[in-house]
């Protein structure tokens, strides 16, 4: 299992990976809760959606070197999130992960083996 880190602070205690077209179109659909230890690191993406989804989720888009280019918190259920040009990767939180770990544009996330 992989976890991620901003510095020191751990933001995602079990890391699911979407490396697949399908892995990354199946996304979170069928999941009904995400709990705060939980999100999901969709590589090669520059937009989500949250159709077919059963709750609201922030969205972390990552250059290739994982620094954050833009941040969507709140994309609720049944929506297209904006169309990020810079991102290369999406990590997906449990909503409300954004503003309680103060993520910043800029800032270089860690994606490390537990």
């Amino acid at each position: 299992m992989k976890q991620v880190f901003l510095n020191d602070t751990q933001l995602v205690a079990n890391l699911l990976e979407a490396t697949t077209f399908s892995q990354r179109l199946k996304g979170l659909l069928f999941t009904q809760y995400m709990s705060e230890e939980n999100g999901l690191m969709l590589y090669r993406c520059k937009q989500v959606h949250t159709f077919g989804m059963h709750f609201t989720i922030d969205t972390v888009f990552l250059s290739k070197d994982m620094e954050i280019v833009f941040i969507q918190e709140g994309l609720s259920p049944n929506r297209i999130g904006k169309y990020v040009g810079r991102g290369v990767h999406v990590l997906e939180l449990a909503e409300g992960s954004a503003q309680k770990y103060n993520l910043q544009i800029g800032a270089k996330l860690k994606v490390l083996e537990a």
